[in-house]
């Protein structure tokens, strides 16, 4: 792990930046970062070192910087295929007008999430479900791919489930030189 400390010694957050109330506290510490190493050349910071500060994943980084991007606090374009340069948005004169429209309307917004429409399947809600676990569902349930495109399934035929037995019947066991290690050999 890399020392950041040697990189970011402090930090200096802005009071606009800490009266936002667009923003996430996890947003308000990452445009504060980037706005430190800007610099006026932009920032290269990755996603891992952002993590690391945050003490956060690299996905949850990624997630709080193309957060960032959709509210036009910052801006970030691909070099060479591989160099990101993150630049902040210099007109900051659209959050003041922001919270001068509608203060009172930001805090109920605030207060209550948005809902989403239950994306249910098989029982489960997707929307409550990480990227990651729908992955993995959608690898071992293939009409769950086509459920996701809209496509239609008949959800209530049950999934099938191999016992143990049945899948003991699909391999055997078959010895190796290895001293007391056994190989598996699908039938």
């Amino acid at each position: 792990m890399q020392n950041t400390s040697t990189q970011l010694e402090g930090l200096w957050i802005d009071i606009n930046i800490l009266k936002d109330s667009n923003l996430t506290l996890q947003e308000k510490f990452t445009l504060a970062i980037i706005k430190a190493l800007d610099k006026s050349n932009g920032c290269f910071a990755s996603n891992k070192y952002f993590a690391e500060i945050l003490q956060v994943t690299p996905k949850r980084a990624s997630d709080i910087i193309q957060s960032l991007i959709t509210k036009n606090y910052i801006t970030s374009t691909l070099e060479d295929n591989y160099k990101r340069t993150i630049r902040v948005v210099k007109n900051e004169p659209q959050q003041e007008n922001i919270e001068e429209e509608a203060p009172q309307e930001q805090q109920e917004l605030s207060t209550t999430p948005p809902k989403k429409k239950p994306l249910m399947w098989k029982g489960f809600d997707l929307n409550k479900m990480a990227e990651d676990a729908i992955e993995r569902l959608k690898k071992r349930f293939p009409e769950l791919e086509a459920f996701l495109k809209g496509e239609p399934i008949d959800q209530d035929q049950p999934t099938r489930f191999r016992t143990n037995e049945e899948l003991a019947s699909t391999y055997r066991e078959v010895p190796t030189e290895w001293c007391g290690v056994s190989q598996l050999q699908f039938t």
